[in-house]
């Protein structure tokens, strides 16, 4: 019975039971917050500050169990650790996703499948921009390290310890999109986006052993596609700089749930594994990060 449970390679609990059990932690946790917590936020332009920071703590949270005493490994060995260059790594990811989301929207506006219909600085005071900007940045930050912790850090990596690297890519790009289910206007098409946009990330931790360039990487392509360009972020529609409506076909442009639930995602992923390669090539162009478990 032991073995079931229990690798007789290692004497460690078998990867499967880990994924369960991180996943069973982060549904208490979440079930618990959402009875407690929730119901107790104000609503407002704190409320979502205080969702996706209450979201972190419990993705973290899980995942901290899991890896202290499922996996019996730190939490900074799933690719976290502070080291020189994290920060190079952060940022050219960032920069990576702003290059591929902004030729996306040139690419929209040159087809005429966007119509804009204006600029927030025509209507709003720069004070009230540039806060809403920062509290864009604040909660993507969080929204991307949490959900690349999770994906690309414990479920990626515990299956790549079974199965290999790019069977781990596929499961863990598979449950990534399906994380997203119930946003507004979840599709087949989007679940093929989302699905596409994880080898995206995946490959950013692959050339560097760490989660640095993956959480820029994620963070970026949120903030330029809502709080700069205006589309719908993974269904979730918010205001951004440029005003503007998507009028293009469906199948294409994603329609009200986002460019990821359209056919160009691929090209923006084709675009972004290859920045990633550039910036990576000689290891040392931008960043040398040795990652140890």
């Amino acid at each position: 019975m032991a073995r079931i449970f229990i690798s007789p390679d290692d004497g460690c609990l078998r990867v499967g039971w880990r994924l369960i059990g991180q996943l069973l932690l982060y549904l208490v946790f979440a079930l618990a917050v959402s009875a407690l917590v929730f119901p107790w936020i104000p609503e407002g332009g704190a409320y979502l500050i205080l969702e996706e920071l209450v979201v972190l703590v419990v993705l973290v949270g899980s995942v901290y169990l899991a890896r202290r005493f499922l996996d019996r490994r730190s939490l900074g060995s799933l690719g976290i650790a502070w080291q020189p260059g994290s920060v190079r790594q952060f940022l050219a990811g960032f920069v990576i996703s702003g290059i591929s989301m902004s030729l996306l929207f040139f690419t929209f506006l040159g087809m005429g499948w966007l119509q804009v219909e204006g600029f927030a600085w025509q209507q709003q005071a720069w004070s009230a921009i540039l806060g809403s900007l920062g509290i864009s940045l604040l909660v993507h930050l969080m929204v991307g390290f949490s959900e690349e912790l999770m994906a690309r850090g414990y479920w990626m990596q515990n299956l790549a310890e079974k199965l290999g690297l790019p069977w781990a890519v596929v499961l863990s790009a598979a449950l990534f999109s399906l994380l997203h289910a119930g946003n507004p206007g979840y599709s087949w098409m989007a679940f093929l986006g989302l699905f596409a946009g994880g080898f995206d990330v995946a490959y950013g931790y692959a050339r560097t052993r760490s989660l640095w360039l993956p959480i820029g990487l994620h963070m970026g392509w949120n903030f330029f596609e809502g709080a700069v360009y205006g589309f719908a972020v993974s269904g979730a529609q918010g205001a951004g700089l440029v005003l503007q409506r998507v009028v293009g076909p469906e199948l294409w442009t994603g329609g009200g749930f986002g460019p990821e639930a359209g056919l160009l995602m691929l090209a923006a992923v084709g675009i972004d594994i290859g920045l990633i390669y550039l910036v990576t090539r000689a290891n040392k162009l931008v960043f040398k990060c040795v990652y140890s478990q």
